[in-house]
Parts: structure tokens; C-alpha cells; sequence
């Protein structure tokens, strides 16, 4: 493979997750991760394995009537075998009935870590954060109190100050 032909293939790789995650199609997650991926994605929301992936997708995103996951803005390097790339995220989720509204939007990010196998590229271990968020907390997240709003942001430049992940080897 061609360094823009990678490019092109981890691009997709990330659209067709967005694509699984709002169609409900846990079983594509099989051609975007590997087998013993570590999908972080905020504590206590992490699952160790692909299996445990897709089983905690259907909880978690299963519910919703509706989604839309965009992403953007992805930076990739290449490192023989191995990859990191660097993708923007906007996401549109709604829930039909709950207390306050329907919507959720959220804007974050993901950094992934990338192997090539036999049969392509696959994440190994990604780390999602949500930047910020508007809308009705209760539409992702039923345990919430009614009416709470954005109370932090978590951006590119604080993970790297807690070492959560370097890019461009800053």
C-alpha cells in the first residue's frame, strides 16, 4: 500500500464506524477494530476486547431513536506497521420522549492507534473525549439530573498536558 492509498483506507475506516455505530450495525465494528481493541472512551466507559465493543454499543447507543456521527478533520502518520491518527467528531443523538427534549450534540474527538493486518488496517486502541456538549443530557445519559448543563470541556490540549496521548511528537 501507498502512503495515500493508507490515508484513503484508514478515512474509510473511520466513516464506516460512524456509519455502523448510527445503522446499528455492531458487526461491521469487525472490519474497522481488532480483536483485542481497548475502546476508551471516558471512565467507567471502556471495554477491553471486540466482543465486549459491540456488546457495550448495543447498550449504551442501541436505545436511540436516531444518530449522526460526522467526522473530520483527521490527521494520519504512518509508522511501518503501526499508525495514530487524529479525527474530529461531531455527534447528533436523539431519544424520543425523555424529560427536557429529545436532542443531544456533542463535539470531541477520537485518537486511534492503528496495526496492519492481513486483511487491512484496524484500530487497536482508541480514546474518544467529548470536547463539549449541548441539549438534553438525559437523551445519552438517563442517570443524569433533569437540566444539567455543559459543565467542562475536555480539549486536545489537556489530554496532552495528562499525557493521554502525543501528536506530531509534541
Amino acid at each position: 500500500m501507498t502512503t495515500k492509498q493508507d490515508e484513503l483506507s484508514v478515512l474509510q475506516l473511520l466513516n464506516r464506524y460512524g456509519v455502523a455505530v448510527d445503522s446499528k450495525r455492531w458487526d461491521v465494528f469487525d472490519q474497522v477494530f481488532t480483536e483485542d481493541v481497548i475502546a476508551d472512551y471516558g471512565a467507567p466507559v471502556v471495554f477491553e476486547g471486540l466482543a465486549a465493543f459491540k456488546r457495550g454499543a448495543e447498550a449504551a447507543w442501541g436505545p436511540f431513536d436516531a444518530s449522526q456521527h460526522s467526522m473530520s478533520n483527521t490527521v494520519w502518520e504512518r509508522r511501518g506497521d503501526t499508525g495514530r491518527s487524529l479525527t474530529y467528531g461531531n455527534w447528533f443523538i436523539i431519544r424520543r420522549g425523555v424529560e427536557g427534549g429529545d436532542l443531544w450534540e456533542g463535539r470531541g474527538w477520537y485518537y486511534d492507534e492503528w496495526v496492519l493486518r492481513d486483511a487491512g488496517w484496524r484500530i487497536k486502541r482508541r480514546c474518544c473525549r467529548t470536547m463539549s456538549w449541548s441539549g438534553n443530557l438525559l437523551v445519552v445519559d438517563p442517570t443524569a439530573k433533569a437540566g444539567t448543563a455543559c459543565s467542562k470541556t475536555y480539549s486536545l490540549a489537556d489530554a496532552a498536558r495528562e499525557g493521554l496521548f502525543s501528536f506530531f511528537d509534541i
